[in-house]
C-alpha cells in the first residue's frame, strides 16, 4: 500500500503535526482493518518524529488507534537549527512578523519569501507553521519543538514523560548531525530524553538505539555501513517487537 500525507513534499509549510498525526490515525486504522493480527510501527525522519511524538502524546493521542512501536529517526530542534543557521536580529525579526500575523488572525498567510528562503528554498511557509517549528518566546510552545537540547526535565515530561507505556520508542539519532550544535553532547541528550520516557513508564529500546555514528541527518553520501548499521538496528527493534521482548517490560507500565 501507498500512502502520502497532505503535508509531503513542499506542502509541509502549510500543514501542522496535528494534521499529520489525524492522517496517519486514518492510515493505521486502514492496515489495521485489513491486517488484524499484524503489528504496526510508525517511523519519522526529521519532521515525522514530531509527527510520532504529536500522534503518541499530542491533544487527542488517547483515541487514536494503537500502534506496537514507534521510531525516531533524526529527531532535531527546528527552532535551534534556525537559531544557528540565521542572523539572531533576522530570526527575531521573522518570530514578531508570524506572531503578529498569528494575533490579527492570519496565521495561513504566507511569510515573506525573504525570511523562508534561506532554509527552505521556494517552499511557501504560513505564519502558523513559523510559529510551530521556530518556537519563538521566552516558554518555547510552538507546536514542533519537542527535541530541543535546552529544555528542562520539567518540559520534557510534558513529552517524553507522556509516551504511552504500550508502544515501545527506538531513537535513532545522527553522530553527525548537521542540524545540531557540534558542541552538543548527543549521547547525553538522549539519555536524557530516555531516563524521563522510562521513569514515567514508557519503554525506550536502549540495546538498539541511541547515537548512529557516522550518520548524517539523512544519511545521504554515508557509507554503506553506516546505511546497514541504521538498517540493522530497526530491524533488530522490529524483531523483538515480533518476538514479544518488551512485553514483560511493559506489563507494569503507564498505558
Amino acid at each position: 500500500m501507498l500512502a502520502a500525507l497532505s503535508s509531503s513534499g513542499n506542502s509541509w509549510g502549510t500543514s501542522s503535526i496535528a494534521r499529520d498525526a489525524e492522517e496517519i490515525a486514518k492510515i493505521v486504522i486502514f492496515v489495521r482493518e485489513r491486517r488484524p493480527n499484524g503489528k504496526v510501527v510508525i517511523m519519522g525522519h526529521s519532521t515525522g518524529c514530531q509527527d510520532c511524538m504529536q500522534y503518541l502524546t499530542g491533544t487527542g493521542a488517547d483515541k487514536r488507534p494503537f500502534v506496537d512501536g514507534a521510531i525516531l529517526q533524526a529527531p532535531v530542534s527546528d527552532r535551534e537549527a534556525i537559531e544557528a543557521d540565521l542572523p539572531r536580529a533576522f530570526v527575531q525579526e521573522a518570530n514578531q512578523l508570524a506572531l503578529k500575523m498569528c494575533r490579527e488572525k492570519k496565521d495561513m498567510d504566507m511569510m515573506p519569501f525573504r525570511f523562508t528562503s534561506a532554509l527552505f528554498g521556494r517552499t511557501a511557509v504560513t505564519a502558523r507553521r513559523w510559529v510551530d517549528i521556530a518556537s519563538p518566546g521566552p516558554d518555547h510552545s510552538g507546536a514542533d519543538d519537542f527535541f530541543s537540547s535546552d529544555f528542562d526535565e520539567v518540559r520534557l515530561r510534558e513529552s517524553f514523560g507522556k509516551l504511552p507505556g504500550k508502544t515501545p520508542v527506538l531513537i535513532l539519532f545522527s553522530g553527525e548531525e548537521e542540524n545540531v550544535s557540534k558542541e552538543l553532547d548527543k549521547e547525553a541528550l538522549v539519555k536524557r530524553w530516555t531516563g524521563v520516557a522510562n521513569d514515567a513508564g514508557a519503554i525506550i529500546d536502549e540495546q538498539n538505539g541511541g547515537v548512529v555514528p557516522g550518520a548524517s541527518h539523512n544519511l545521504n553520501g554515508n557509507p554503506e555501513s553506516v546505511v546497514q548499521d541504521l538498517v540493522g538496528r530497526v530491524l533488530a527493534f522490529v524483531g523483538r517487537l515480533d518476538k514479544g521482548d518488551f512485553a514483560q517490560s511493559t506489563a507494569g507500565a503507564r498505558i
